[in-house]
């Protein structure tokens, strides 16, 4: 575990930006740089500290999951209850809909990783990434659904810093893109294409790792799986598939 809370130490919150992040780093060092007048070089320490803990992704991603959110035990007031329980209905243009496929070759060397859980299986998918078709076929759902070009475009494999990378992280960037542009998502529902391994048993740990990545309760996250009774590529174990389907409404009213 680490010492301080790295996002109340730079004031911002869990799901802030890259850009967020950086902005707020700036104004801390400058309002608490020791060379000023009641600068603080203990407050800079921490506060460089933290930035340099969540300007990294990687690190970042390390420090969320030994670091989870917990629940405060919140004063609940009733009064006016009743008018602030009102909600206007949403718009049928305001919903949008995406829909995202993947596939990948199965291979000897790599490990298999599936829905941001690492499956316990004699191979792994073949990709510049760690070739979690789950969450690449969600991610390409998320995109599709706000218009923007699919993770190809986001995400090249010419870029060596996707290199073997986590799609942990290329699905929380996807979340704060959706963010940038005003969306979050509301439900998706996945099917898998595999004749091995089983994965009924990894389902529920899907759910909650895509439950805290995208800030949605299990009950708006489908995870299923079927084989291809033995036909193609799936059929022949050669590979594995994904199909994700994703909805997403605006944070503001349209």
């Amino acid at each position: 575990m680490y010492k301080e809370d790295y996002y109340k130490v730079l004031e911002i919150p869990r799901n802030a930006s890259q850009d967020e992040i950086q902005m707020a780093y700036r104004r801390l060092v400058k309002e608490h740089h020791p060379d000023k007048k009641g600068g603080d070089s203990v407050r800079i320490k921490e506060i460089n500290e933290a930035y340099e803990t969540l300007k990294n992704p990687n690190k970042r991603l390390r420090y969320d999951l030994l670091n989870p959110v917990e629940e405060e035990e919140t004063e609940i007031n009733l009064e006016g209850l009743e008018e602030s329980a009102t909600y206007e209905p949403i718009s049928q243009e305001a919903i949008r809909i995406g829909f995202g496929f993947d596939v990948h070759p199965l291979v000897s060397y790599k490990k298999l990783f599936l829905g941001g859980i690492e499956i316990s299986h004699a191979y792994g998918l073949a990709a510049h990434s760690d070739g979690d078709v789950v969450l690449h076929a969600l991610c390409d759902a998320l995109l599709g659904a706000i218009g923007e070009d699919d993770i190809g475009h986001h995400f090249p494999d010419t870029n060596p810093e996707y290199k073997d990378a986590s799609s942990v992280l290329l699905l929380q960037q996807v979340a704060e893109i959706l963010q940038k542009r005003g969306y979050r998502p509301s439900n998706v529902d996945i099917v898998i294409l595999a004749e091995k391994p089983k994965l009924a048993p990894y389902f529920p740990k899907m759910k909650e790792k895509i439950s805290k990545i995208l800030e949605i309760g299990e009950d708006r996250i489908g995870v299923k799986a079927t084989t291809n009774q033995g036909l193609g590529y799936i059929g022949k174990k050669e590979g594995l598939a994904a199909y994700a389907i994703a909805t997403v409404l605006p944070t503001r009213r349209i």
